[in-house]
């Protein structure tokens, strides 16, 4: 027992020497090279002291040789970016622009699943407000598509439950001015947002990812005047100059539309009265749920209405520098997972973060 008890003493100071050398690490943060390095120090360690008949010499030159390893490689890590790249791996870009990378995600497992069956089993509903359509929300939220609502089309039609409960076409007549009027404008890109599917003209390649992104089922016609479906937003797309296209377009129909900038290359147009916080306000009378029992999340200028309307009001972190006085509070960045670190925190009342999950596209374009 006398043994057992020095070895234990003897072995807690050397790792206690090696895991200082090695350097200051939160579990999380440490590269799969460190966390192997933890796991086998921790093993070594355990051998001499289970087995006296194992010699501690034998024990602790393995640990230091472990220590001599993490050493030298974090020193040609510092040298080489590229012998760090192949020791702690590269990062993987979850959301970038706005834009979610669903072939990343499904890469590295991620899953929302956990935390909205938290927020279910304490009677808490999660909606996704965004500006993109209801068929694509669903596939990017799949598998857990069912357990949300949506607030989608920038507030022009609004799910709860797996039950449409709101919708709110724009004119055709106006449809067809807007039509005629984008034809004016070469960089333009239009998009005519149906609830089952979107229209627009054969674009430039170049334009493809961005529609394909937000617009899963669409539709190529020569002329979009033959649309006669209910037609809930129009929406715009620019790459070179968005602000170009809403200068143009807002004079003329301001007064009569809902004219927002809703992302770096895209605007959109609804009804006048159509708005995230609009739609968001119908679902709450048709929940029975108040304004100071809601919370939102939001990052850019068509979520202004969105924050209004929520008794506790986030504004990400990564949003645009106008957008902080809309809301009461900050959220850590999208980058950072913020809205989920905000939901654990604030709603589920835990203290860290456990795990790695997405943060939901309540506000993606």
């Amino acid at each position: 027992m006398t043994i057992i008890l020095i070895r234990t003493v003897i072995l807690y100071m050397v790792i206690l020497f090696v895991i200082r050398i090695m350097g200051k690490a939160e579990l999380s943060k440490m590269s799969p090279f460190q966390l192997i390095v933890s796991f086998m120090i921790a093993e070594l360690a355990a051998i001499p002291i289970e087995s006296p008949d194992v010699s501690m010499i034998t024990g602790v030159t393995a640990i230091f040789t472990l220590l001599f390893l993490q050493v030298f490689i974090s020193f040609l890590s510092i040298k080489s970016e590229r012998i760090k790249n192949i020791f702690s791996g590269t990062p993987s870009i979850i959301i970038d622009n706005g834009e979610i990378n669903l072939k990343e995600m499904k890469k590295l497992r991620i899953t929302t699943n956990d935390l909205l069956e938290q927020l279910r089993a304490r009677g808490i509903r999660f909606a996704a407000a965004s500006g993109r359509a209801y068929y694509t929300l669903r596939e990017n939220f799949a598998p857990y598509a069912d357990r949300l609502d949506y607030l989608c089309e920038n507030g022009a039609f609004v799910s709860c439950g797996g039950k449409v409960i709101c919708t709110d076409a724009l004119d055709p007549a106006l449809v067809h001015e807007i039509i005629d009027c984008c034809e004016a404008l070469p960089e333009a890109q239009l998009v005519l947002c149906g609830q089952n599917r979107a229209f627009h003209k054969q674009p430039p390649p170049e334009y493809d990812p961005h529609l394909q992104c937000y617009y899963v089922q669409h539709q190529v016609l020569g002329d979009l005047h033959q649309v006669s479906e209910p037609i809930l937003k129009v929406a715009i797309c620019n790459l070179k100059d968005i602000h170009a296209t809403y200068a143009a377009l807002e004079p003329v129909f301001g007064k009569r539309l809902n004219v927002v900038v809703s992302g770096d290359y895209w605007m959109d147009m609804m009804n006048p009265q159509v708005n995230k916080g609009w739609a968001l306000q119908q679902m709450q009378q048709y929940l029975g749920v108040t304004k100071e029992e809601t919370m939102a999340f939001g990052d850019y200028y068509n979520d202004i209405q969105l924050l209004e309307q929520a008794g506790e009001s986030y504004v990400m972190a990564n949003a645009q520098k106008e957008m902080f006085a809309y809301g009461k509070h900050i959220a850590p960045s999208n980058e950072e997972y913020g809205v989920a670190q905000i939901i654990r925190r604030v709603v589920l009342g835990e203290t860290e973060r456990p795990g790695t999950f997405l943060s939901p596209i309540l506000t993606a374009k």
